[in-house]
């Protein structure tokens, strides 16, 4: 019993491990980069003639831009590149070959989509505070620590909002050999939170979780406990799914 337990745990690392190495010659990185920047890059362009006088005001217009329209597009394109590495090559058969491989491959691939989608958050982080003292110069760090620390802090929330939406992405990515389901998933996701964003039911569609973050704190909290919940629920149902499909 422990022998498979420590197999087990052995094996998983195994999988994070290489899912990561796979990173690298992908585009799945540049990916991780250019979203958050680009929005700040808008925002820059936006803000230069405007009297934005503070930092928050600043990076909570960057947010609202990232959380309504890139992070949905973002994700998307995440699932598609995570999983055409494995499609397009025909390595799922490689790797599933192997007894008991199946459900730590799937788990591996989107514990490593969760954890890019985390990074994006904190590129845009960073991204915001560059774009800041370029827009207005060196602040007061003091001023600018305190602000800062309530942007994380909603960041934070943003992403582990995220969270369900992350892992329908990546099961419909898995699901499907072609690339088109999950573009498809993401287009449709997208669009329909426009059209939602301000009804009342909008706080149930996990494509406007992280927007919501950004609303009352009653909705806020409904939104960050739905999309982490939620997405860790739907993340092991989806594994438990796929990884049942060995048997058949």
């Amino acid at each position: 019993m422990v022998e498979a337990s420590v197999s087990n745990i052995a094996m998983a690392r195994a999988f994070v491990r290489t899912e990561f190495i796979k990173l690298r010659g992908s585009l799945a990185l540049l990916l991780a980069f250019v979203a958050p920047v680009s929005v700040v890059v808008l925002n820059l362009a936006i803000s230069w003639d405007q009297d934005v006088r503070s930092f928050a005001q600043f990076a909570s217009a960057s947010a609202a831009l990232w959380a309504f329209a890139m992070l949905p597009m973002a994700v998307t394109a995440l699932s598609v590149l995570l999983t055409q590495m494995e499609h397009s090559r025909l390595a799922w058969d490689h790797a599933l070959s192997h007894i008991g491989a199946r459900p730590f491959l799937y788990a591996a691939k989107m514990l490593v989509a969760a954890i890019m989608t985390w990074a994006m958050h904190g590129v845009l982080a960073m991204a915001m505070l560059i774009g800041w003292v370029i827009l207005r110069g060196a602040p007061d760090p003091v001023v600018l620590w305190g602000e800062f620390a309530t942007i994380l802090t909603m960041l934070s929330k943003m992403a582990a909002s995220a969270m369900l939406m992350v892992a329908l992405q990546m099961g419909c990515a898995i699901l499907f050999r072609s690339p088109i389901p999950p573009l498809c998933l993401g287009i449709v996701g997208t669009m329909a939170a426009t059209g939602a964003v301000l009804s009342r039911q909008g706080v149930y569609f996990p494509w406007l979780f992280a927007i919501n973050v950004m609303s009352t704190p009653d909705r806020a909290a409904s939104v960050i406990w739905w999309g982490c919940v939620g997405g860790l629920v739907t993340f092991v149902v989806l594994v438990t799914f796929f990884s049942l499909q060995e048997r058949t």
